[in-house]
């Protein structure tokens, strides 16, 4: 589908910040509410749910995440590709990795406007991989909504460089490990069983202890168009069989 601090008292302090969005926190959480409601037959309509489909055969799950995300509020994309299993066209259980592209930011000026002011030009990227399960809790001939989850670890990289003339030459590279929390929602609507139009939002909370951790928490959004290669070589499969 195409559609980005654990010292002290520094985690309440991330989740506050996190919890103050509270349109982005609603737009998150409708989506299990809806799953709760649409499934609410039982005293745990979720976990039979799950229990149910995990019970059948499992097949290959596959397909892209690319991603539309921020960095210092500035725009970036992102690639991402998940490898898994997925039970019942329902639950996707598996991993994803995710790259953002190596692109450069504005410059970055400090004490402006004073003797001592300096501007350099930083460059941020990132890569992780996570475990992620996706449940698909509304489903009919031409509508899917469902809900990703994940928690990844990977490398965040800030490189700061001085430009002379044309060229750059590095002023400082600061490296350090991140930990993503990602929550999200996304909705398909299927003009034929193998193609339809897609979008979603998710939010990714970055847990780990860098002074910059900011930098990589951010909302990530989707939408394009979502191609199905695995139905389109079940039906031509079908189709050379009947021949």
């Amino acid at each position: 589908m195409f559609a980005t601090r654990i010292r002290g008292n520094y985690f309440p302090t991330k989740f506050a910040n996190i919890v103050r969005n509270r349109s982005l926190l609603l737009i998150l959480l409708l989506p299990l509410f809806a799953s709760y409601k649409s499934n609410a037959q039982s005293d745990h309509p979720i976990r039979d749910s799950l229990t149910k489909y995990f019970k059948e055969k499992p097949s290959i799950s596959t397909y892209l995440d690319g991603k539309y995300s921020f960095i210092e509020s500035f725009p970036s994309k992102m690639f991402g590709l998940f490898m898994g299993l997925n039970w019942g066209g329902r639950v996707d259980l598996g991993f994803c990795f995710y790259n953002s592209y190596d692109e450069p930011l504005p410059p970055v000026y400090l004490k402006k406007g004073t003797p001592l002011a300096d501007t350099f030009y930083r460059n941020i990227y990132f890569n992780y991989t996570s475990l992620r399960a996706e449940y698909t809790f509304y489903k009919t001939r031409n509508w899917e909504f469902n809900v990703p989850v994940s928690i990844g670890v990977g490398k965040g990289n800030i490189d700061d460089f001085d430009k002379v003339g044309e060229h750059y030459s590095p002023r400082q590279s600061q490296k350090a490990t991140i930990v993503p929390l990602e929550v999200g929602a996304n909705g398909i609507y299927l003009i034929w069983k193998w193609l339809g139009m897609s979008a979603g939002l998710s939010y990714r909370a970055n847990l780990s202890n860098f002074k910059h951790y900011e930098e990589f928490s951010a909302m990530n959004y989707t939408f394009g168009v979502s191609v199905r290669f695995g139905t389109l070589y079940k039906m031509a499969k079908s189709k050379l069989t009947k021949k």
